[in-house]
């Protein structure tokens, strides 16, 4: 456990250094509708994202994922890392365009 001290107030982070037990990755077939790729979850130590596709993937937090409402894009053949300070709701996930042999996959950290 990390803790923070700013203005008399305690904040406590995950501390990277705990050890965590991957969850067996899965892939979700690209799609330009909405989809979600995580469910909310309290345990979450990480979670990663990869595009085998060939169009953009577009990953939201708490809500729809669009071209013009997202968290992070991840180009084509790219990773993504969710980062520090985890979020434990849905992650949604919507590509720009449907690659009909494209798909992401996504591992959770636990």
């Amino acid at each position: 456990m990390v803790k923070i001290f700013q203005q008399q107030e305690t904040w406590e982070l995950l501390s990277s250094q705990a050890g965590v037990t991957p969850g067996s990755p899965f892939q979700i077939s690209s799609s330009i509708a909405d989809q979600i790729f995580l469910n909310s979850n309290y345990a979450r130590r990480g979670a990663m994202f990869f595009n085998d596709s060939k169009y953009i993937l577009y990953i939201n937090y708490a809500g729809p994922a669009a071209s013009t409402s997202y968290w992070t894009k991840i180009f084509p053949q790219e990773y993504y890392e969710m980062s520090l300070p985890l979020f434990f709701g849905e992650v949604h996930g919507i590509w720009n365009k449907k690659d009909v042999a494209g798909f992401a996959m996504v591992s959770e950290f636990l």
